[in-house]
């Protein structure tokens, strides 16, 4: 099955990179660029999410807003002449029809000015008409049953990224590229069974991917024929409700999953380790400082103080930017883990697993770069071969060319580390759950009971932080960091029912988004969060957590200041790894106590590697830029 001389690159490509059809072009010009890379030959693998026309949501996200008006949203009224009277709650006309044919037009209107073949474009106008035929059939059964389930979601989900990769299939044949679509609904067998969205159900659709990529990327090849460009969508097809994407994978990391997933599938026919490619069009990798909020150099201020770009970040920073800084679906912690093998697993051939097989071995060798498409697609017309023809010299290094412009993520020490060696990044929209246990002394074990009964109310008490964690989990709230003692578990979350729109700078796409993959304060305040229930996610959890015996309060309005060390050199020694992390813990503490900043929480990262406190939000960008001026001035 092994093709020794393929050497693989993967594009994840995020919502706006084909949102219109000069964003189209530009990709064109990067799937050209990594089959004429300098090297081995060049295939390419290609990951999309749903379509983000400009100055609209992306697909999914309006096909979410159309089923929210499905389930009978209601308006409270009060009688004007009678203020003391009770609320009449009055139901809302339904409203999906609309917003589904406005969606189609954008598509369609879309498909005519990217697609140059005319039969090719009305085969992407004919799909896009019968998906949207069958959500508004579906959308119609919600209205009728008034409840959307994760599996419902998830449909939604799917629909909007089989548009998007269908549509860029066909623009990619009609420029003369071998594309070939690659049904992602089947990945999953109806008759498999699991428990949790663990490395199970990975090997699981890895084995899967094999037998598909077998079939479809290499069986069909002629030998006088170029390769198949395999294009995916990032949904994984039908999975049961209790690993609803929707649930496991929030603000669509589901993409970045799947991209990591076909690289290690794609690892089973190579001996050349493949290259993932996580491109954006606002990101352009990962800085000290979110952009945005760093300061510009003038009187009194450190020159250091203003953002720089990282180029080499551990895969342990990076899980941790997953953990807190992260909430564009950018990076995703188990994708991560599982590239860089730091989840045991691998994938045979013909769906046969072993841990100690290729897959598994060959994770620490892969190559994960993180950056914008527009800077990319800048240095390659600087090169000297010309990327706008069919005809290209084989002299440019892609992956060099992104990483000079963008960050790569490495494997523990494989790369030597940059001088400036720490990242703080920050969250908002932050909420703080605090469980308060009842003990029967309220003075907590007594020095005459000795070390066990301490030690006894300490083990209680992860035994509870395990359960809160499965309770939360189980109900869809994203945990950024937590702590326990023995009378309290405390966990920062993130909660869309929750959150909170004080403390921020106004709507994000008026502000530079050139930021790092660990800067995304609270999602885009431009893209209200539609409302799925009367219940938030949180509002469900809390009500599952009241079996203990506990007292539970809610803090809204909270963010989350961390400071990362980027050294890939840090997690060689474990004695090395406690010192770094009590070092950021120092700079951490004292930078915010100059601006006399409330510490609300703190949180040690897994493995040192950062440390993370939680702050009210208004403070949040003060402490960023004190935190940042005291690491790279010695403040």
């Amino acid at each position: 099955m092994q093709q020794a001389s393929d050497e693989w690159s993967i594009l994840r490509i995020d919502s706006p990179s084909i949102g219109s059809n000069i964003a189209i072009e530009q990709l064109e010009r990067l799937v050209r660029a990594t089959i004429a890379s300098a090297g081995h030959n060049k295939r390419t693998a290609i990951v999309v999410s749903s379509i983000k026309i400009p100055r609209t949501k992306s697909c999914t996200d309006r096909l979410i807003e159309a089923a929210s008006h499905c389930l009978g949203i209601k308006q409270t009224r009060r009688n004007a002449s009678n203020t003391s009277a009770p609320q009449r709650l009055i139901r809302t006309a339904c409203q999906h029809q609309p917003l589904i044919s406005s969606l189609e037009r954008d598509l369609i209107q879309l498909i005519r000015r990217s697609i140059r073949d005319p039969k090719l474009g009305e085969d992407a106008e004919a799909y896009v008409g019968e998906t949207l035929r069958g959500v508004r059939e579906f959308l119609s059964a919600i209205e009728i049953v008034g409840e959307m389930s994760p599996s419902s979601l998830d449909a939604l989900i799917s629909a909007g990224d089989n548009m998007a990769a269908f549509i860029l299939t066909c623009a990619l044949q009609a420029s003369g590229f071998p594309a070939k679509l690659m049904p992602t609904d089947s990945l999953v067998s109806p008759s498999f069974t699991c428990q949790n969205m663990d490395d199970e159900l990975f090997t699981h659709v890895i084995s899967n991917l094999t037998r598909r990529l077998q079939m479809e990327a290499y069986s069909s090849n002629e030998a006088d024929e170029p390769p198949v460009i395999p294009v995916f969508s990032g949904a994984f097809g039908s999975l049961p409700s209790h690993l609803a994407l929707s649930t496991h994978l929030p603000q669509k990391q589901h993409t970045s999953l799947f991209a990591s997933l076909l690289t290690l599938s794609l690892a089973n026919f190579s001996c050349i380790p493949p290259t993932l490619y996580l491109l954006h069009t606002h990101i352009s990798g990962i800085h000290s400082i979110d952009p945005r909020v760093s300061v510009s150099t003038g009187v009194g201020s450190c020159s250091a103080n203003v953002s720089r770009q990282i180029k080499n970040v551990d895969v342990n920073a990076a899980i941790e930017i997953c953990g807190v800084g992260s909430t564009g679906g950018l990076l995703s912690r188990a994708g991560l883990e599982l590239v860089f093998g730091a989840a045991p697993f691998g994938a045979g051939s013909g769906g046969q697993t072993d841990n100690n097989s290729s897959v598994a071995e060959s994770g620490g060798d892969m190559k994960v770069y993180l950056g914008r498409i527009r800077d990319i697609d800048h240095e390659l017309s600087l090169k000297p071969s010309s990327l706008s023809s069919n005809e290209v010299i084989p002299t440019v290094d892609f992956g060099a060319v992104v990483q000079s412009v963008g960050t790569r993520i490495v494997r523990n020490g494989s790369v030597e580390s940059e001088t400036s060696n720490s990242i703080v990044i920050y969250k908002n929209g932050v909420v703080v759950l605090r469980i308060d246990r009842i003990l029967e002394s309220s003075s907590g074990p007594s020095a005459d009971a000795g070390d066990n009964a301490a030690t006894t109310l300490l083990l209680e008490s992860h035994r509870i932080l395990g359960f809160v964690f499965s309770v939360l989990d189980e109900c869809g709230v994203r945990v950024c960091t937590s702590s326990s003692s023995y009378r309290t578990v405390t966990v920062a979350v993130v909660e869309e029912g929750f959150e909170s729109t004080s403390g921020g700078k106004g709507d994000d796409d008026s502000l530079s988004r050139t930021s790092s993959a660990a800067s995304f304060a609270g999602g885009f305040k431009g893209d209200p969060t539609p409302v799925l229930s009367a219940k938030s996610n949180l509002q469900k959890a809390i009500e599952k957590l009241q079996v203990l015996k506990a007292t539970i309060s809610v803090y809204p309005n909270k963010g989350i200041i961390s400071l990362i060390n980027t050294n890939s050199n840090s997690s060689k020694d474990g004695y090395l790894n406690r010192n770094i992390g009590v070092e950021l813990t120092r700079k951490l503490l004292n930078a915010l106590s100059k601006p006399r900043i409330h510490i609300e929480m703190c949180s040690q990262g897994v493995g040192a590697v950062g440390v993370s406190v939680v702050v009210n939000e208004d403070q949040v960008y003060e402490g960023v830029r004190a935190v940042h001026e005291a690491v790279y001035c010695g403040n």
